[in-house]
């Protein structure tokens, strides 16, 4: 059974098919540049790769930057890499 969402639409004849439609989405070719970048990898995406395995929690420690406690850092990063975007 389809819910009903207050529309109510009947054809009077089936729709006609687009002939050369899928042959001109064929022929087009991608035109997609790959670059690859090697550098310093992204802080928030560090962070998110944890999220499908199993997850160690980090101790609490004092951070000196923010004057509070926050979840030890990944080795390699600092609290400014976590606010910082890259646009690159």
């Amino acid at each position: 059974m389809r819910p009903i969402f207050g529309v109510q639409v009947t054809r009077d004849r089936p729709p006609t098919p687009r002939l050369g439609v899928t042959d001109a989405v064929d022929a087009m070719e991608d035109d997609v540049d790959v670059i690859e970048k090697f550098g310093r990898p992204d802080a928030f995406a560090a962070y998110f790769s944890d999220s499908n395995v199993t997850y160690d929690h980090r101790p609490p420690v004092f951070s000196e930057e923010l004057g509070l406690a926050v979840e030890q850092l990944k080795d390699g990063f600092t609290i400014s890499d976590l606010w910082s975007v890259h646009t690159d």
